[in-house]
């Protein structure tokens, strides 16, 4: 394992304080931005942390 490069491909965080409690967020890397998933919003980040973009998840299902 030493040396070897890895890719991220998800990274969750947790806002609170216990694992019972508090909020999750999920964020995984699309070209030069970040995806940030939440409970309900899907937001494109940009590499500086600046939104770039963001849909609920009731504008997003209703686009299908």
């Amino acid at each position: 394992m030493a040396g070897q490069t890895y890719k991220i491909m998800n990274a969750i965080f947790h806002y609170g304080s216990c694992v019972e409690e508090g909020h999750y967020i999920s964020m995984c890397p699309e070209g030069t931005s970040w995806i940030e998933i939440n409970d309900v919003q899907v937001t494109k980040k940009r590499r500086n942390g600046k939104s770039k973009g963001t849909r609920s998840r009731a504008q997003k299902t209703s686009r299908k």
